[in-house]
């Protein structure tokens, strides 16, 4: 197995750059993408970190032109990107360059979309209005992820608060797949343990959903398997020491695997999670983790055989051959050592709320994948087990 030092190029499912030290090479990659002029996206909290000021740093050695645009929130809004569009206008930039998390990933994949278009950025969210979309003046995007779980730098799908709704919104069309990804295992040394665990849990969650997604996809099945894999032994190493390289590396390459294996579809714990997060701004990756088990409690009789099979992959012990209890217990285990919240009360969920967050879940299109069909009054229930912790 190539080690975390490798630079490796990859060509799926977009073009990948994956090594330490990958993300020096910053001016070749704006060529790439015929870029030199990009605006460069991130958060708010990312451009006050000195990981950002050396990146800056950088910049300014090369021969490229750019201007920053920052004002990204955590879980990004629609007037985020609205404002993000003015600054790339205004700048009259011909690419962008996504530095950061998921957020300025999403929020950058967006703007970069919106750009191009004249309807509003939220009319495109219908399936029917996505082919009246302007495509050829999207400028192409470079993304280089500073964490290691939504793998937004290898999907073409963004996710964006619409203020006016309290509803997290996914914009999927393949013109915002990022044209290549810089993705530099070394950029997550300074990741702090509690978001090392977060963000890994939303690679875990999106593996495990996409792998108990009932259609026949073998090819996402498989990378949903590897990159589990990876995650079981990579999260706890990276969690208790973060300056071990081949633990980031595996998971920053896991992250990468989840978003491939997603395109089969998820569940009912995004769904539940993006309802949840736009309302109370709770990180989309923490909150997943939470959900994860109880959401497969719930799905257990759908998906009883792919746990086998899992837990076989993953050589977990199995008593009495039940392998749903051995992947539930080795979940429940692995959220416990990272110090994961076990109920959405820790995490600061009013059930006053449940009813219009179980209606907007049920909106989200990450619920009709779900194995088992949902209902409002399901996942209604889920919520109240989710929130007293009730795994039985």
């Amino acid at each position: 197995m190539p080690s975390s030092k490798d630079h490796q190029i990859w060509k799926y499912p977009t073009k990948i750059h994956f090594g330490v030290g990958v993300s020096a090479s910053l001016e070749a990659a704006c060529r790439d993408i015929g870029s030199v002029n990009p605006l460069i996206v991130t958060d708010q909290a990312m451009a006050s970190r000195p990981l950002y000021h050396q990146f800056i740093k950088h910049m300014r050695t090369t021969d490229v032109n750019y201007r920053e645009f920052n004002a990204i929130k955590p879980n990004p809004t629609g007037e985020n990107v609205q404002i993000g569009v003015e600054s790339f206008q205004a700048g009259q930039h011909d690419g962008i360059l996504a530095f950061g998390g998921g957020s300025a990933l999403d929020a950058a994949k967006a703007i970069a979309f919106q750009s191009a278009q004249q309807d509003p950025f939220f009319s495109f969210i219908a399936r029917e209005n996505r082919q009246k979309a302007l495509t050829e003046t999207v400028p192409p995007l470079l993304a280089i992820p500073t964490t290691a779980g939504t793998g937004a730098e290898a999907s073409y799908a963004s996710v964006i608060l619409e203020e006016e709704t309290k509803r997290k919104r996914i914009l999927a069309h393949p013109v915002i797949m990022p044209r290549l990804a810089l993705c530099d295992p070394s950029l997550t040394l300074d990741v702090s343990p509690e978001m090392t665990a977060a963000t890994a849990f939303d690679a875990i969650a999106h593996s495990l959903e996409a792998y108990c997604v009932a259609d026949f996809h073998p090819m996402a099945d498989g990378i949903a398997l590897q990159a589990l894999l990876l995650l079981k032994e990579a999260l706890l190493l990276a969690y208790q020491d973060g300056q071990n390289l081949q633990a980031r590396s595996d998971l920053m390459a896991a992250s990468i695997m989840g978003a491939a294996a997603f395109q089969k579809g998820l569940g009912a714990t995004h769904a539940l999670s993006h309802a949840i997060s736009a309302r109370i701004d709770s990180h989309h990756g923490l909150t997943n983790a939470v959900l994860l088990p109880y959401v497969l409690r719930f799905n257990k009789a759908q998906i009883a055989d792919k746990m086998t099979h899992l837990a076989q992959v993953l050589a977990l012990d199995c008593q009495d051959g039940d392998g749903f209890a051995a992947v539930q217990s080795w979940l429940l285990g692995l959220r416990r050592a990272v110090k994961i919240p076990e109920t959405l009360a820790a995490l600061g969920v009013d059930m006053r709320q449940a009813d219009a967050i179980a209606q907007d879940a049920l909106k989200d299109p990450m619920a009709e994948d779900n194995p088992t069909p949902l209902t409002e009054a399901k996942l209604w229930a889920l919520l109240e087990a989710a929130y007293d912790g009730r795994l039985g």
